[in-house]
């Protein structure tokens, strides 16, 4: 029989399901709110000293890093939470999750270079090539004091302070001096850490899911698709296919449990030539070792409905979908685009109902200014009817694309009633 359906989800899939799935969930369950709050204090009280008053600091930094390992005492907090803790100012901001955004950290810390306020001239930028470095260990009493003009990675105390950022380097080497030893540079080293937190999140869903989550799941699963046969494209790591017998076939975007989840920036935001392009999600992906991805085709040409349901739809993952758009020609086919959501808290229908056509709105305008074909046609369509006009094309092609789904009943928002 063929497939007609094609389903993409994202992490509101596991969510809805009573999932405990997000990155801060993960981390409150990694690390006790007393380690956090300490040491988001001991950071505060370092972010306005001076160079020769950090060095001299961080001479005894050992008698409080002892706060922050796991009680089996193995290894350190990984080096990635400690610059998520950074983001945080103080220890009442641990309830939200604005802090917890782990890709946009990765980013920031890669790629941004802000400059330090001129009162803090001689703090301007930390190289982290040129740290003192011998046998493994950071050197305390170099003659020029670490700091130089020459930086791999830069890091100003406007966003993460640099008392805060040399104190982070140092916790995390000093109790993971083996791993480091064995890498070529401090960037293979966050590189590392990177895959270690990857492999702790994957430790840390096996635990969490249960008889219950892949029940809801499997109903899940059915209610989206209305019991016929479907094709999963999944953002998550999990893997709910696994308990339905109507999912004919699966691709994991960023791995899964099965193998090794991936994360990842934007490769859209780093140059392709630059150290830092292996942090990217594409890079990982391209790792048949790392990433979900089999040779399983998906895209059949049977397909006639396209759903999302759990994706934020953020512009992070355009490109994926741009593709999808472009292999099933959404302009001129008859599919239509289904987005559902769930009303997860009456008080908030509105709102709920509001942030998700938002999202399908900004999607689908980018991917007419993106799409050449949607553009070529409503500049044709111009000139047949002897129109001129002084606005961007793509301006035309966005409302073109949402106007011709909507007229032809193609683009339907709907929550989702199970």
């Amino acid at each position: 029989m063929n497939v007609q359906k094609l389903l993409i989800i994202g992490n509101g899939f596991d969510l809805q399901c009573g999932l405990p799935s997000t990155f801060k969930d993960f981390i409150d369950n990694s690390v006790t709110k007393q380690k956090e709050k300490k040491f988001i204090s001991q950071i505060a009280d370092l972010k306005d000293k001076k160079a020769d008053e950090i060095i001299g600091y961080v001479n005894n930094v050992s008698n409080f890093t002892e706060l922050y390992f796991r009680e089996d005492e193995k290894h350190g907090i990984n080096f990635w939470i400690y610059i998520l803790l950074l983001k945080v100012n103080d220890p009442s901001e641990l309830s939200g999750t604005s802090w917890t955004d782990i890709e946009t950290t990765i980013y920031e810390f890669l790629e941004k270079e802000v400059h330090v306020p001129a009162t803090k001239e001689n703090l301007s930028i930390i190289s982290f090539e040129d740290l003192p470095w011998k046998n493994g260990e950071l050197s305390l009493n170099s003659p020029n004091g670490t700091l130089s003009d020459h930086s791999m990675l830069t890091i100003s105390s406007q966003r993460y302070s640099l008392a805060a950022t040399i104190i982070v380097i140092i916790i995390s080497i000093q109790r993971q001096v083996q791993v480091f030893n064995m890498s070529n540079s401090f960037i293979n080293y966050i590189f590392e850490e990177l895959k270690n937190l990857e492999t702790d999140f994957q430790t840390y869903l096996e635990t969490q899911i249960n008889d219950e989550y892949q029940t809801k799941a499997n109903k899940l699963l059915n209610a989206l698709a209305d019991n016929k046969k479907f094709n999963l494209l999944s953002f998550n790591y999990t893997s709910p296919e696994n308990v339905n017998d109507n999912c004919a076939k699966t691709r994991h975007v960023h791995g899964s449990l099965l193998n090794h989840p991936i994360m990842g920036i934007n490769p859209q935001l780093v140059d392709p030539t630059s150290k830092n392009f292996h942090f990217t999600k594409l890079s990982r992906i391209f790792s048949s070792k790392e990433s979900g991805f089999t040779n399983t085709q998906i895209f059949d040409d049977s397909i006639n409905q396209i759903m999302f349901y759990g994706h934020s739809l953020t512009q992070a993952d355009w490109n994926y979908f741009f593709s999808i758009f472009d292999h099933f020609n959404i302009y001129s086919s008859n599919i239509p685009l289904v987005f559902y959501y769930s009303i997860y808290d009456n008080a908030d229908r509105e709102m709920i109902q509001t942030n998700t056509i938002d999202s399908v709105m900004k999607l689908l305008s980018a991917y007419a200014g993106y799409n050449p074909q949607i553009q070529n046609k409503v500049i044709g369509s111009q000139a047949s009817n002897g129109a001129t006009n002084t606005n961007p094309v793509s301006h035309f092609a966005m409302n073109n694309l949402i106007s011709k789904l909507t007229l032809e009943n193609r683009l339907r928002i709907l929550p989702l009633s199970l």
